[in-house]
């Protein structure tokens, strides 16, 4: 809670959403340790650009990761996966191809 409390997040509720969706599927239990929430959130940038171009890298990142580990935790099965992330099929199929998944 405390890397969460501490970050600056600039208004962005995405950014927040995003690491949230992330820790609880990385979490091998029912509850975010201080280990699922990524320790780079804590660091600040000092201008907005920098920011921006930061928070889509780790938009991206988070995304590949939540993907992997559903399909993972569907063995394999990608239609499977996209529904456990509450996710259209053929949008699923996109992002793994735009995001390198093989």
């Amino acid at each position: 809670m405390e890397k969460l409390v501490n970050h600056t997040w600039q208004g962005n509720v995405r950014e927040l959403r995003n690491i949230i969706r992330r820790a609880v599927l990385l979490s091998k239990g029912e509850t975010i340790t201080s280990l699922e929430i990524p320790d780079d959130i804590n660091y600040q940038t000092s201008s907005p650009v920098q920011s921006t171009a930061s928070i889509s890298g780790i938009t991206k990142e988070i995304e590949k990761d939540m993907i992997i580990k559903a399909i993972q935790e569907a063995n394999g099965n990608k239609s499977k996966a996209a529904m456990i992330l509450n996710m259209n099929e053929r949008t699923f199929y996109r992002k793994i191809k735009n995001l390198g998944i093989n």
